[in-house]
């Protein structure tokens, strides 16, 4: 007969859903048990993360394809846009691993996001203008909902730990 052991003594079967260090845990965060509202907020700020991305992958194609005047001016919105989309993805990562410096940076960011929307509705560009508008006060409004603001509030180290 063989040794295996019971179904029970499976390491994925633990009571604990994510492990809480080891280099099995790179991308853990991303499954822990959060509230609805704080899965909302991770989905709408990778959703812009995304976005900046896309816009990045665009520029890049019309940088290939010639199809641009200014190639500085490209390549310069394209680098921003990468490092746009990093900073998101940055306080993605910081919402998802409880982390209470990203409430300021990202509010910050979303009061932008709707500023540029109003330039894009002075400008005639109405549904980006729109929609910008409605993303970044959505967000705003999700970062300051009450399980929202539970989940990334600052906590005390438990006693024994540092």
């Amino acid at each position: 007969m063989t040794n295996t052991p019971p179904i029970s003594e499976d390491p994925s079967s633990s009571s604990d859903p994510v492990p809480s260090s080891g280099p099995s845990t790179r991308g853990a965060w991303l499954w822990r048990r959060r509230p609805g509202a704080v899965w909302v907020l991770l989905v709408a700020l990778a959703m812009q993360s995304l976005a900046a991305l896309a816009y990045a992958v665009i520029g890049v194609i019309d940088l290939i394809t010639g199809q641009i005047e200014y190639v500085g001016v490209t390549v310069a919105l394209i680098v921003c846009s990468l490092l746009l989309a990093w900073f998101i993805f940055a306080l993605t990562r910081g919402v998802g691993q409880q982390q209470p410096w990203v409430r300021g940076p990202a509010i910050t960011l979303q009061i932008f996001v709707a500023l540029i929307g109003i330039s894009c509705v002075q400008a005639a560009m109405y549904p980006l203008g729109v929609s910008l508008i409605a993303v970044g006060i959505a967000t705003i409004v999700l970062f300051v909902l009450p399980p929202v603001v539970e989940h990334i509030s600052f906590r005390e180290p438990a006693s024994g730990e540092d």
